[in-house]
């Protein structure tokens, strides 16, 4: 049996949920099945988590680039950080309906 990597389970598990809104996903001509994870360097300083990726994140298949990604992101560049010292992450890997 081939070795499958903790994340390739943790992403055949989330495609089994439910509650994924395929349609954002199709509107953006993106498959429902591609999990939106991390964006930047694992071992940056700086981590910010986010609940789940909204019409944005699917859009651009990128972490942390809606409205509030680009608040968090001003802020950051006020204190003389860019995305080269932040590690973006959604702890929900594919955005859920009603989001």
């Amino acid at each position: 049996m081939p070795h499958t990597s903790p994340l390739q389970r943790l992403k055949n598990k989330a495609i089994e949920l439910d509650r994924i809104d395929v349609d954002c996903y199709y509107r953006h001509g993106q498959d429902p099945k591609t999990a939106i994870l991390g964006l930047g360097r694992a071992n940056a300083r700086w981590c910010f988590f986010g609940r789940d990726p909204g019409e944005q994140e699917v859009r651009l298949q990128r972490p942390f680039v809606g409205d509030a990604g680009q608040k968090i992101r001003a802020i950051m560049a006020e204190f003389g950080l860019s995305d080269d010292d932040i590690y973006w992450m959604n702890t929900v890997l594919l955005t859920p309906t009603e989001n």
